[in-house]
């Protein structure tokens, strides 16, 4: 074995020099390390080590691909390593075949061999940014490795298959290395992780709960809390399916997470609802001694029970009891005291089945109730899909493709190829990001940081090295303190940044091959590759938090006013039917505030973007209960739900243009409807209907006292 080293800087080997990268951190990168992060980050240099002494043993071509292989799908979680390694692989041979197809097929027709190319990559972005799990990496990288694979073989397309099949080895390698080094070498993994963050919520969740019942606190504040629980509800979603990849004790219980995640969802409308609700009755001046009592009981159970069902029956059954005892008031204080009943039952219920579940997920064993909450299982596909945004991105990477190659045709430039590869794969990588384009420049620094590094190492000591121990030992004295950056969250964007840039700079070969000129044009075509993609970027889709955030809120009232079009299905008759599909539009709403909730946060005050989509999600939920009963009443009765439905329909869709214009023309149809005898129906279905309507008005105007809007109307 000669002197292991570092070899030319080729074309090919650049696509995963960036990961995702941030904005800089406010407080020093090196504050809060920990030996953990140590630990993690000697972790990974020895899989990237490992990979590299069996690519150069076996004599593979390119052995840099399985270094960067191993930083790239190495997480401190072990089965969130072993879910990326399997997606990275998935997606790599998905490209490679692609190659294999369309390469030979094509190759005499440039033109349409790079519009293919673009059309391919811009086809599994798209997919990759509707998906929003973990297996998105596996489409996204389809995509891209088709672009790096035949770009690289444009003048020596009859190495075709040589190519791909040497890609897939190493790629393989590191993926084989990063997950073993993980599993073996002191795993951490995703389940007990999961777990503890399951406990974080609840605990927030609980707090919550226990002011909005005691009516403490102001609103704005629990609207920001409901928000920031529903952005981790969306993060617990994303964790959850690593555990499946996981070899800990908590892999057979994916189910139990999946069901406890969904149960924690529904909280936050309820959360939402019951605020209103009390905040009616005492405007209305309504104070029942028996709400007032149950509410109490129920915010220190909250605080203190685990999962006593028998306390909980207890609380639903008093619950039970002052809805039946208000139902045939027939005052605006009796409809908000049913609905504040009926919602305080559900909380119970709800809060209860939390406790059952996670105790199970503890104790491993899987109790009757859970496996009854476990039959209700909502698919997972009920999530908020942007085609808008995904179908622009998509089109910007593509055209990026095409006008980096019209470059590399026109100037015949030698290192075009990496400039065509690294133009596209920029936009597919950062296309998660609203705007990418700082997060561009910020790679700017990194970049210059790992090509000064590259050039020392490269030029100035690999030439004093002689076998592989040493060449380790001097790579482990700048990768390994690096690092440590990649075990946080925080710093992980940074970490990446330069820990895949630098060994794909040395392009770590088995002997060392200096060439100024081909380490300074590769690194040159790389940057520039960035500027173009940024370019292409601010030009096409860079959009700010404040539109994207407008943006999500327009499409979520767009789908409230469709909902409000739609007739009953008549398989939504049910009891049964009716109640998954309420499961589901809750699912949704809150994925979508889930998305919603950091963008929120990322801009200023006085925006006019402050609305709470709970609110919305209460009346998209009432509205689904009107048309589950409307086929229960007699024609005109249904004459007049549907023309109320009608009308919030055109409300939320001019709702965009102007934000509360309407509102009370609305309420003063629900008012008019609470005034409505409904004969046609049965007791039952006129109390539903009821419950309905004075839900819908709170969630549209709750600070309006009832009968103002039937004024505004008249007027």
């Amino acid at each position: 074995m000669s002197r292991m080293n570092v070899g030319h800087h080729s074309s090919t080997n650049r696509e995963d020099e960036i990961s995702s990268v941030a904005q800089p951190a406010a407080k020093p990168l090196t504050e809060g390390l920990s030996i953990g992060d140590a630990l993690f980050s000697i972790k990974v240099f020895l899989a990237a080590m490992l990979a590299y002494w069996i690519a150069i043993r076996f004599g593979l071509d390119r052995p840099y691909w399985a270094v960067g292989t191993a930083y790239i799908v190495s997480q401190p979680l072990s089965g969130m390593s072993t879910s990326k390694a399997v997606y990275r692989l998935l997606g790599t041979v998905m490209g490679c075949i692609v190659t294999l197809i369309i390469l030979p097929a094509l190759i005499n027709a440039p033109e349409l061999l790079i519009l293919t190319i673009a059309f391919w990559v811009a086809f599994c972005l798209y997919i990759s940014l509707l998906d929003r799990s973990p297996r998105s990496y596996a489409f996204m990288l389809a995509g891209y490795t088709t672009l790096i694979t035949s770009m690289s073989l444009v003048v020596s397309p009859s190495e075709v298959f040589d190519f791909t099949v040497s890609r897939m080895e190493e790629i393989g390698l590191g993926v084989i290395c990063a997950a073993l080094v993980n599993r073996v070498v002191f795993p951490s993994h995703a389940g007990p992780v999961l777990v503890a963050r399951v406990d974080d919520w609840l605990r927030s969740a609980s707090a919550l709960s226990a002011e909005t019942l005691r009516r403490q606190g102001h609103e704005e504040g629990a609207a920001e809390r409901r928000r920031q629980l529903a952005a981790d509800a969306v993060d617990l979603r994303g964790l959850t399916t690593h555990v499946a990849y996981d070899t800990a004790r908590h892999q057979d219980q994916v189910r139990l997470l999946r069901t406890l995640q969904q149960r924690m969802v529904v909280l936050l409308p309820l959360l939402s609802a019951l605020r209103d609700q009390l905040a009616a009755l005492e405007v209305a001046g309504d104070r029942d001694p028996s709400l007032s009592a149950l509410t109490e009981d129920i915010s220190t159970w909250v605080e203190t029970a685990r999962a006593d069902l028998p306390q909980a029956e207890g609380l639903r059954r008093r619950a039970r009891e002052i809805e039946q005892l208000r139902m045939n008031g027939g005052t605006w204080a009796d409809d908000v005291a049913i609905n504040l009943a009926r919602r305080l039952a559900e909380f119970v219920g709800i809060w209860s089945d939390c406790a059952i579940l996670r105790n199970d997920i503890s104790s491993q064993r899987v109790s009757q109730h859970s496996k009854a909450l476990m039959a209700q299982l909502v698919p997972s596909g009920h999530i908020h899909r942007d085609h808008g945004m995904a179908g622009l991105s998509a089109l910007c990477a593509g055209l990026a493709i095409i006008g980096a190659n019209v470059i590399w045709i026109v100037t015949a430039w030698p290192s075009g190829a990496s400039f065509a590869q690294m133009s596209g794969v920029f936009c597919c990588i950062l296309a998660t990001l609203d705007n990418p384009v700082p997060a561009m420049r910020h790679f700017l620094k990194f970049l210059i940081c790992a090509m000064i590094a590259a050039s020392v190492y490269q030029f100035a000591l690999f030439p004093m090295l002689d076998g592989f121990v040493p060449l380790v030992a001097l790579l482990g004295l700048l990768l390994i303190p690096v690092g440590t950056l990649l075990a946080r969250p925080a710093t992980m964007a940074t970490g990446k940044a330069f820990c895949l840039n630098f060994p794909f700079m040395l392009s770590l070969q088995s002997e060392l091959h200096l060439n100024f000129e081909s380490f300074l044009n590769n690194n040159i075509a790389t940057a520039l590759a960035m500027i173009f993609a940024m370019v292409m970027t601010g030009i096409i889709r860079a959009i700010g938090a404040t539109a994207s955030a407008r943006r999500i809120l327009h499409m979520a009232w767009l789908r409230l006013a469709q909902g409000a079009d739609e007739a009953s299905d008549p398989s939504d008759r049910t009891d049964q039917a009716h109640r998954s599909r309420v499961v589901a539009l809750t699912h949704r709403m809150v994925d979508t505030l889930g998305v919603l909730a950091p963008r929120l946060a990322a801009i200023p005050p006085g925006t006019g973007l402050s609305t709470d989509i709970m609110r919305d999600l209460r009346v998209a939920i009432n509205i689904a209960d009107l048309q589950h009963y409307r086929s229960k009443v007699s024609d005109q009765d249904r004459g007049r739900i549907d023309s109320l439905l009608s009308q919030i329909s055109g409300f939320y869709r001019n709702r965009r243009l102007e934000p509360d214009i309407g509102a009370t023309s609305v309420v003063a149809r629900i008012d008019d409807c609470l005034g409505a005898t409904f004969a046609s129906a049965s007791e039952s279905v006129r109390a539903e209907i009821r419950v309905a309507l004075a839900a819908i008005r709170l969630g549209l105007v709750p600070d309006l006292p009832f009968g103002v809007g039937t004024q505004a109307g008249q007027r």
